[in-house]
């Protein structure tokens, strides 16, 4: 009995590891969209332009040709990644400008506004990556913080939030960061 009990093991293992179960995961990336905006060329010759972007100052790896527009949005970029723009303009030929001004963005860090309400609480709208979980903290003196919540970002990427011992100082100063995973 023992034997067989062995021998049955074995096959199972033996099918296990040429039969592997397939693995599944999800690969959660947070990604922003950026609008990039620029003056129309005076020349009646250009056709579009084609917008240049990576993740390095000058070493653009995409790019993308538009119609004579002069605002467009670029989906899934990393968040909280700087990110590097130049548009060029050209003509039915294909005949391409020199590279625009160079744009520096990072999409999807997070903002504190405060404001103090006519009943003399203290806002705070915050803004951030969807989904993410954030510290805020407040300070007096910048150099011990506090945190006083943590809260998670809704789908709209904006949070409300009630100081309610902001009354209980002259000055008060906010941030807020990730929260570890």
């Amino acid at each position: 009995m023992v034997a067989i009990a062995h021998i049955l093991c074995g096959i199972l293992c033996w099918g296990m590891l040429h039969n592997p179960v397939p693995a599944h995961a999800d690969i959660v990336t947070n990604t922003c969209n950026a609008a990039i905006e620029w003056d129309l060329s005076d020349s009646p010759d250009i056709t579009g332009y084609c917008i240049y972007y990576g993740t390095e100052s000058g070493n653009y790896t995409n790019s993308v040709m538009v119609d004579n527009v002069t605002i467009y949005t670029i989906s899934n970029l990393l968040a909280e990644v700087p990110h590097f723009f130049a548009v060029t303009a050209h003509d039915e030929t294909g005949a391409e400008s020199d590279y625009s001004n160079e744009i520096r963005l990072v999409l999807g860090l997070p903002t504190v506004q405060v404001q103090v309400t006519t009943a003399g609480e203290t806002s705070l709208t915050l803004t951030g990556l969807a989904g993410q979980t954030y510290d805020i903290e407040a300070t007096v003196d910048f150099a011990t913080w506090a945190v006083i919540d943590t809260e998670t970002i809704d789908d709209t990427g904006t949070l409300d939030l009630i100081d309610p011992d902001a009354v209980n100082y002259p000055q008060r100063f906010y941030r807020m960061h990730k929260t570890q995973p």
